[in-house]
């Protein structure tokens, strides 16, 4: 969790993959890389970013912690 600079709290979340074989960049986007990089991140109202580094895959997702406190009271209710 960090405060933004107008104050706000946000959420980082940040996947990283280790110990797998080498990572080359896609040539194409997927349906996977559109979910992670643009509809998991508009869902909740932040950004998403996929890195291809050569240990591993990393997933940056950040957004404000409203949105997710949110999302997890509303799957509390259900």
């Amino acid at each position: 969790m960090t405060s933004a600079g107008d104050g706000t709290d946000s959420f980082r979340l940040i996947w990283r993959e280790l110990g797998g074989p080498i990572v080359d960049a896609i040539t194409r986007r997927g349906f996977g890389s559109v979910v992670l990089t643009r509809v998991a991140p508009q869902a909740l109202g932040g950004t998403g970013k996929l890195e291809f580094d050569k240990q591993g895959v990393v997933w940056t997702l950040e957004t404000p912690l409203r949105s997710v406190e949110t999302s997890l009271a509303n799957i509390a209710a259900d």
